[in-house]
């Protein structure tokens, strides 16, 4: 089946890495949020994102329903993302692969992805 998922809470652009095309978004901890959340994206060609998202659902769509002409690139065995705060607005990420760590650790320690 299709990637869905949904989380609550603030989700930021935490650190993309140049040299491994790496994008991590992050949910800290806070007292509504009991674990910190870190997304990253690996092999990244693309990204076109808002710098924060608050509450986030990211759904897998076919890379024929990127807004027309938002990206250049071929199609090839890319996953698309689209990322979705709670006012609707959409971002994009089209990459190789998604995976997702929550933990207990505090807002200055290293991710897992370091």
């Amino acid at each position: 089946g299709t990637f869905m998922k949904k989380y609550e809470g603030v989700f930021e652009i935490w650190r993309y890495d140049v040299s491994h095309a790496k994008l991590i978004l992050r949910r800290n901890k806070t007292a509504q949020n009991e674990t910190r959340l870190n997304i990253c994206f690996f092999n990244t060609k693309f990204v076109c994102l808002q710098t924060s998202f608050y509450d986030l659902t990211i759904k897998e769509i076919k890379f024929c329903e990127l807004a027309a002409g938002i990206y250049a690139g071929s199609e090839n065995a890319d996953l698309v993302f689209c990322l979705i705060d709670s006012k609707n607005q959409p971002g994009y990420v089209v990459c190789g692969a998604i995976e997702l760590v929550e933990d207990n650790f505090a807002y200055f320690e290293p991710t897992p992805f370091d």
